[in-house]
């Protein structure tokens, strides 16, 4: 089934696939960040946006071209941009990983961990879990290590390299 993408701001970024669940028929996992939405069809120089209700479409701002935003790089990021671009990577990668096993993101893989009814859920639950707090305590080990000076600024592609890597088994 396919779904439509929306950036933080309600923006249509584009068409992802809802897997149906293994669980029930006819149900189907809808990504994070997706919603059950026509597809949008914004005329030349413009962006859709959801509403809630519908699309609604709006001029595409400088630099946005066909509906990608494409903002330039600040060339002095300050610290909390840095910390924010870094947590906001950190996030997507331990979704993208839940998601790769058919959760909608990690706080649902993770939601699993205590619920007993079917072991194989659960098992997956407390590995994501346990990944998850050693994940960010490894990213907060890493952006302290750049503050103290004791390491070179890392972009979060290089922070997301250094990350412990989920074990799911034995």
């Amino acid at each position: 089934m396919k779904v439509m993408q929306l950036n933080e701001t309600g923006h249509f970024v584009g068409i992802e696939e809802a897997d149906e669940s293994p669980l029930e028929r006819g149900v189907f996992l809808i990504p994070a960040g997706c919603i059950e939405a026509p597809d949008p069809d914004p005329p030349a120089g413009s962006r859709a946006r959801w509403t809630g209700a519908g699309w609604v479409y709006e001029p595409l701002p400088a630099g946005v071209e066909d509906g990608a935003e494409t903002p330039a790089a600040d060339p002095d990021p300050g610290p909390e941009e840095i910390l924010a671009g870094v947590a906001r990577a950190v996030r997507a990668h331990l979704d993208a990983a839940a998601r790769a096993l058919r959760y909608d993101s990690i706080a649902s893989a993770v939601s699993y961990a205590d619920e007993p009814a079917v072991p194989q859920y659960q098992a997956e639950g407390r590995a994501f879990r346990s990944w998850r707090s050693l994940v960010w305590e490894r990213c907060y080990e890493l952006l302290a290590e750049v503050e103290a000076g004791t390491r070179a600024p890392m972009t979060a592609e290089a922070v997301i390299a250094e990350l412990p890597v989920l074990q799911l088994g034995p």
